[in-house]
């Protein structure tokens, strides 16, 4: 049914409505949440809600915060029970930055992070707030050039819900040099 409603709206070209009207609600619906978060974490970079609907289709930032917490610390734990060494990390479809900023906060001798996404505006909105890590537009294809830079810890942000199709665990992940 749904997909039947999604593709009537689409030949209408009513979708770009759809998720206008979406976000909307989405904004009223956190309101006291990210009232709250940005009350009580001043010091952090809270993206334009329309990049943080666009990149995950919620507005929570308190959620958008400490899921991109959450799996910086697991992924982390991850790297070590492989290596020590100094890696380069980076993450294709990075969006407005959930993830790579909290490695800055976690002391585990990583030489660089490099985040890259296909949305032009998100890119420039996470060179400004985050000038430490290295942010790259690039097209819907990965990039895969970085892959050829030794010692790099690569992985895709993709959504639960895609994770949860492939049934793979969260992140694609590719060690080199290791």
């Amino acid at each position: 049914m749904k997909r039947r409603i999604y593709e009537l709206m689409r030949r209408m070209k009513l979708i770009g409505l759809a998720d206008g009207v979406l976000l909307i609600h989405n904004i009223f619906k956190n309101y006291d949440v990210n009232k709250q978060f940005r009350r009580s974490h001043t010091n952090i970079a809270i993206p334009p809600y329309r990049l943080a609907y666009d990149a995950y289709g919620s507005c929570n930032f308190l959620d958008f915060y400490n899921s991109g917490q959450q799996f910086a610390i697991k992924l982390d734990e991850i790297i070590r029970k492989y290596t020590n060494k100094r890696l380069t990390i980076c993450e294709w479809g990075c969006g407005p930055a959930r993830i790579l900023p909290h490695f800055l906060t976690i002391d585990n001798g990583i030489e660089e992070l490099i985040g890259t996404d296909y949305n032009e505006e998100t890119i420039n909105w996470c060179k400004e707030k985050y000038p430490s890590i290295n942010f790259i537009c690039n097209k819907l294809t990965p990039p895969w050039n970085f892959l050829l830079i030794p010692l790099m810890f690569y992985f895709a942000s993709l959504s639960s819900r895609t994770y949860q199709k492939l049934n793979i665990m969260p992140g694609v992940m590719k060690l080199s040099g290791c």
